[in-house]
């Protein structure tokens, strides 16, 4: 869980709801129906539409049972699973999403791993969801009864603060900057330092900051 007063979490209100205000998300995630959002505290923004301007909402606007900032979200057959401690809450992705009976259930009931994670991601038509903990990701069938972890791998990265797989590959969120990877195997095994890609520039569709204007600032 994150911790009250620090890292990112005494930013000003102002700044947490700006999408270029270049402050770290928490996690991306992207559902069956095609939305794609981003959760930064306890709000989000919905990325694949600009309808309302990337308007920043409160997450008890759409999951009104979950209370705070989520450690990891992803989505699988049609339904949302948001991760916090050692608890999960799985909602049904329909027009408005609605808390599955009987939740929010323990992790390891769940999924078989005790909690808390970093992030958690699923790739489309994959029946696997991986569950990242400091350097360490964790595959876990969903197709199985129970669910139990199938594969551990050790990544290249001490700690990751979210991560969305899509049909453009893997994107890993460390601060401010992302990476990207063709496939599972590849964001596992490699050992050379990925490039960098900017957030708020090439996800938010923000204005690159000037850096001298920075420095005279």
């Amino acid at each position: 869980m994150k911790c009250p007063g620090r890292g990112h979490g005494n930013h000003s209100r102002r700044a947490m709801m700006d999408p270029c205000s270049n402050l770290p998300f928490d996690e991306f995630t992207s559902d069956d129906e095609g939305k794609t959002y981003a959760f930064r505290q306890n709000v989000f923004l919905r990325l694949d539409s600009k309808r309302d301007g990337w308007h920043a909402w409160p997450i008890k606007h759409n999951w009104k049972e979950v209370e705070g900032t989520p450690d990891a979200v992803f989505s699988w057959d049609h339904k949302m699973y948001f991760i916090q401690g050692d608890q999960i809450y799985i909602y049904k992705s329909e027009q408005h999403y609605n808390l599955v009976e009987g939740y929010p259930k323990s992790l390891e009931s769940e999924l078989g791993i005790q909690g808390p994670v970093d992030a958690a991601f699923n790739c489309p038509n994959s029946g696997v969801v991986h569950l990242i903990k400091g350097n360490t990701m964790f595959d876990v069938a969903l197709l199985q009864t129970p669910r139990t972890v199938v594969k551990t791998w050790h990544l290249p990265f001490s700690h990751v603060d979210g991560a969305m797989c899509g049909s453009d590959g893997i994107k890993v969120f460390i601060g401010t900057k992302y990476h990207k990877y063709d496939s599972v195997m590849l964001l596992a095994m490699s050992r050379i330092q990925p490039i960098d890609h900017d957030i708020a520039t090439e996800l938010m569709g923000c204005s690159p900051k000037d850096p001298h204007k920075e420095h005279h600032a």
